[in-house]
């Protein structure tokens, strides 16, 4: 019988033999099994040291196969919505950033898919021993950055200043809602 662990400081009720709540983050402390996958979606922008989370990961379950999905800093860029940069965020990251992340344990690509989850996110399979590569990363100036966060930033504070003539709900997102309304 395979076993599937999750672990996440959020609780939830399960209710079959095989699928296990661990809660707690996974740190230098986890305990696991040999593990044939591992997968993390969405976590890895939320970690203050990405190093440290693929080197728990690596080193904690030494996988055959690691599937990671995170929103795609340079679709971000490219589709100017800057909303993915908020304060649960320590990081905007790229295919190409997370790939070297795991290139020193000797992992290569095995897929690269792009779908459009959080206006643009990456999918990215990693296996151990794959000679596969993301060969380079692309340049972004930062200067542009700051000016198209800038332009981001006026805009949204247009739309609240319309907006707060209004009594307004809002469901969910809420990271999301804080950061525009303090833009």
């Amino acid at each position: 019988i395979n076993e599937y662990f999750v672990y996440d400081k959020v609780p939830f009720k399960i209710n079959n033999n095989i699928l296990f709540h661990k809660n707690e983050y996974i740190s230098s402390k986890t305990r696991f099994k040999q593990t044939d996958l591992v997968i993390a979606r969405h976590v890895f922008a939320h970690n203050k040291s990405i190093k440290n989370f693929a080197t728990n990961i690596y080193k904690k379950s030494n996988p055959k196969y690691i599937y990671i999905e995170c929103a795609n800093w340079i679709l971000t860029y490219k589709n100017l919505d800057f909303s993915q940069l908020y304060s649960e965020h320590f990081y905007a990251l790229s295919p190409y950033s997370v790939f070297k992340l795991f290139f020193d344990y000797k992992y290569g690509v095995k897929e690269l898919s792009n779908f459009d989850i959080h206006n643009g996110s990456f999918g990215l399979i990693l296996g151990k021993n794959s000679t596969e590569m993301i060969s380079s990363r692309q340049k972004i100036n930062y200067s542009k950055v700051r000016l198209k966060i800038t332009s981001w930033n006026k805009k949204t504070k247009s739309i609240w200043k319309k907006a707060s003539k209004n009594n307004i709900i809002i469901w969910g997102a809420s990271a999301k809602i804080i950061f525009m309304i303090n833009a």
